[in-house]
């Protein structure tokens, strides 16, 4: 739909949230949208003039959000010269294949989609980032790519991804039980932290261990394991894992709060709440989710087990949604 506003007319909008429309910005304009804080395109055809009239005339922009938006190529964010943009979301755009920012102001960033090339001019300011990779159609291996951007976000207080930033981030065994070295990074800053997994996937506890050791001011952590099960993929954890959990030394002294969304009672989600209890001495707060359906997908309780975490953490919630 071809909007039929004259946006240069508009000297006081400060919000301006747009879905299936034409939308052009009148270049350099002496009054429209000087005022304009939140921009909202969704289903919307972007350009590159487009977005560079955007930071030209909206000085006092602070959220860019491009949801589904049509866009090939380079999205560049020229915004060296504001003092007030905190916010970058990208959703749901395939045919982009890199993005760019010169924002020393940023804040939070976040991104839906595929892997993709990322580069920040400055992270000075960074305090959030959330990346909900997805899997290629073509399992094309993205962990090169995961690699390469992690250096941005190694600042951040809150980091949400998937289990496609863990597999870049870790060690793996490869064929005849070949350790494969991957790239350590410390992230010094994170205070919270949220892992949705996915489906495929070889992540274990160890995955999760290897990352949360890097974090040494990481106060609160969310596994989000909603319509997933590790039960399928567990033969690096059988075979390599378990063992290596047990020698290396994972204190997690500052952690104070996990929250596990999707508890099935699932023997590896035992691992999990195992490692917790005996490795987070600060550990406040254990909160169970569980799935109203969980019993009929669960396996049988291990009772033995679940007593002896109650036993050294009896404060366990477990509630139902």
């Amino acid at each position: 739909m071809e909007t039929a506003i004259d946006f240069s007319a508009i000297e006081t909008l400060q919000a301006l949230h747009l879905r299936w429309c034409k939308f052009e910005i009148p270049d350099n304009s002496p009054q429209g949208l000087k005022l304009l804080k939140t921009l909202l395109l969704m289903r919307t055809e972007v350009t590159k003039e487009m977005i560079d009239a955007v930071f030209r005339n909206c000085i006092h922009l602070e959220s860019l959000e491009l949801i589904q938006c049509s866009m090939h190529g380079l999205l560049s964010i020229l915004a060296n010269n504001h003092k007030k943009f905190k916010s970058l979301a990208v959703s749901y755009m395939p045919n982009l294949m890199d993005i760019v920012s010169y924002a020393p102001t940023l804040e939070c960033f976040k991104f839906d989609g595929y892997v993709m090339n990322v580069i920040f001019s400055r992270t000075d300011a960074l305090k959030e980032a959330n990346l909900q990779y997805n899997r290629n159609r073509r399992n094309y291996d993205s962990s090169n790519m995961v690699v390469a951007n992690m250096k941005h976000y190694t600042k951040v207080y809150v980091l949400a991804t998937t289990n496609i930033f863990l597999e870049a981030f870790t060690k793996r065994y490869v064929g005849g039980g070949r350790l494969e070295k991957r790239s350590t990074f410390k992230f010094e800053n994170l205070r919270e932290f949220k892992i949705f997994f996915k489906a495929p996937t070889v992540c274990t506890l160890f995955d999760i261990a290897e990352f949360l050791k890097e974090c040494p001011q990481l106060e609160h952590v969310v596994i989000d394991i909603q319509n997933f099960t590790f039960a399928p993929r567990l033969e690096f954890w059988e075979t390599h894992h378990k063992e290596e959990i047990k020698k290396n030394n994972y204190l997690l002294k500052s952690l104070t709060e996990v929250k596990i969304i999707g508890y099935k009672g699932h023997w590896h989600e035992l691992d999990i709440l195992e490692f917790f209890v005996k490795n987070a001495p600060s550990l406040v707060k254990l909160e169970l989710v569980m799935p109203k359906n969980a019993k009929t997908k669960a396996h049988a309780p291990d009772y033995a087990r679940i007593n002896f975490i109650k036993s050294i953490f009896p404060e366990i919630k477990v509630k139902e949604v």
